[in-house]
Parts: C-alpha cells; structure tokens; sequence
C-alpha cells in the first residue's frame, strides 16, 4: 500500500515525538534505577497498573473515540464529556480514599500513592482526550511534541526527587506531573471547556447514543479490564510471594519490554487510529493499512528483540546498575 504525503508527514511528527520520548527515556532510565531502589520501582509498576485501572472508571474509554465524530462540535461534545466524568469521578474516589484511609482500610505505606492516583487518572485521560482531539485535526506536530514534553517533565521530576533523597512516591508524582504538562500543550483546547460538568456530563452520553458508540466502547472496556486485570494480578503475586524488591526487578524487564514496542509501533499506530477511524466513519474497509502495518510492525521487530534475548544478562547491570543484575 502506498501512502499519501500527508499521511506520511503525520506520520513523521509522530514518529518524531515518540522517538525522542524514548530517547529521554533511555537516557533518564540508568539515573533514575541508580536514584531510586528496586522496590520503589516495582511500587511505580503497581501505581502505573492501577492508573490504567482507574482511568477506565473515571471515562469510560470515551477519549479513544473522539476521532470519530463527523463533525468537530460532536468531537468537543466529547472531550467535554470526558473533562466531566473525570472531574467528578475523581472527587468522588478522592473522597473514598480519605475515608478508607480515615478508618485504616489502606496500609500507611500506600497512604500517599492512594491520594495521588485518582488526580493523575484525571490528568491522564483528559491529555488523552486533548491529544486525540489534536490529532483528528491532522495536527501530529503538536501531538509529537506533547510526547516529548510529557516524557521530560517526567523524567526531570524523578530525577530530581532523587537527586534530593525522596522517597518512591516522587516518582508517582512524576507521573502526574507530565500529564500535567502534556495537557498544558495542548491549552487552545481550553477553550472548549465548562464547567456545566452535569450538563456536559449527559450531552455527552446524547453524543455517544446519537453516534452509536456504545457497543465500541463496551469492547474497548472490556478489552482493557482484561488487559489491566492480566498485567496487574502477577504483579501483586510476586510482591506477595517474593517481595516489593523482585517485584521492581520484574517491573524493570517489562519498561524495558515496552521501550521498542513503543518506539516502533506508537507513532505508527496512532497514525493507523486517525486513518482508520476517518475510513470506519466513512463506512469503508481499512483491512489494507491494517496488513500493510502488521507486515511493517512483524519485519522491525524480531531483531530487535532477539538481541534483547541473547544480551540482556550482561545490558541489565552494566546500563541500570549492579543492583539490577538480577533483573538481566
């Protein structure tokens, strides 16, 4: 299949963006693991699980589909709804968190992980809806930049609570923080909010109706329950059985996993979700850019991860710490 210019301009921004946020990655990663100890790398590990859980919760998906109204105001009607469902969503699990705190249902130890997860959902899921929003415009210059300005305020965050002996919640924080700041970059998308928040709230709902949605956004919530379900139960299996320390060596492998899937297949497949939510609005087949990039994604990634299978016993210490040998 051969793509247009402007498809492979799109896809050059993006790819940009997400390159050079896993080129921040890569370089930040050896400072943070020498910063901060195994354990509180497999608590972040935790934290990021229960942020992919909770973040279903508060928008029920709705920022995945924002691609696919017709019409820029129906799109808005969205992100609205998602601004909406979150902010309310979040008081009401803040609330539930100080009250559990309150009556000691929470480990002293998740005190402060507990507080902090509700407000980083939100930041997720509304950089989430803003980028999407960005991006159904064909404005992939702004997303990629987003990327990297996401992933810097991250990385910057940690490695300066390190850098000052903080404790692993800093890196929870740093979390939030780049959220924070991803949304910030896309701040002409203020512009659009209300804070009508039930009003938003049920116009959106009227927005997902009208449209049809609902059976999509039952599969993508199912799919990511399964999904979040999946990755978090053998986490908490190993922090029971081995500890919070194995637990961190088994969370160093799987970022260090996620590094060249993300590298190759992010940029590409958010350019796929804008091509092929613009044919499935238009009622037409995208089986072919769905081949052509299972083609591209299958070729690039088998050497890449067969030299992560014959050299991580000796890349794990030398590039992340001796501390981390076992995780090689």
């Amino acid at each position: 299949m051969f793509f247009d210019k402007n498809y492979l301009r799109n896809l050059g921004w993006q790819g940009m963006g997400n390159v050079s946020a896993q080129i921040i990655n890569v370089v930040s990663l050896p400072i943070i693991t020498r910063l901060f100890t195994p354990a509180d790398i497999g608590m972040l590990r935790v934290f990021i699980e229960a942020l992919a859980f909770t973040t279903i919760v508060i928008s029920f998906r709705v920022e995945h589909i924002i691609m696919l109204p017709k019409r820029k105001n129906e799109a808005v009607e969205l992100l609205l709804f998602v601004f909406s469902s979150g902010f309310i969503s979040t008081l009401i699990i803040s609330i539930t968190v100080l009250i559990l705190i309150l009556f000691q249902l929470i480990p002293s130890e998740f005190f402060i992980w507990a507080i902090v997860l509700p407000f980083t959902s939100f930041l997720l899921v509304f950089s989430q809806a803003s980028q999407q929003l960005s991006q159904r415009s064909g404005d992939f210059k702004k997303s990629g930049i987003s990327e990297i300005v996401n992933r810097s305020t991250n990385s910057s965050t940690a490695i300066i609570a390190g850098i000052l002996n903080s404790t692993g919640i800093a890196l929870g924080l740093a979390v939030a923080v780049g959220f924070f700041f991803k949304a910030l970059t896309f701040i002409k998308n203020l512009k659009y909010l209300s804070f009508n928040l039930l009003r938003n709230f049920y116009k959106g709902i009227d927005r997902i109706k009208k449209g049809g949605y609902q059976k999509l956004l039952g599969s993508i919530i199912f799919s990511n329950l399964l999904l979040s379900v999946t990755t978090i139960s053998p986490l908490w299996y190993i922090s029971y059985k081995w500890g919070n320390e194995y637990l961190g060596y088994f969370s160093l492998v799987l970022v260090t996993l996620v590094l060249p899937i993300t590298l190759i297949g992010k940029a590409v497949g958010q350019v796929y979700y804008q091509k092929a939510s613009s044919l499935m609005s238009s009622g037409e087949s995208f089986n072919a850019p769905f081949m052509s990039n299972l083609k591209f994604l299958v070729t690039l990634s088998l050497p890449i991860f067969s030299l992560v299978f014959f050299l991580a016993p000796v890349i794990y210490p030398l590039f992340f710490g001796a501390q981390w040998l076992v995780a090689g």
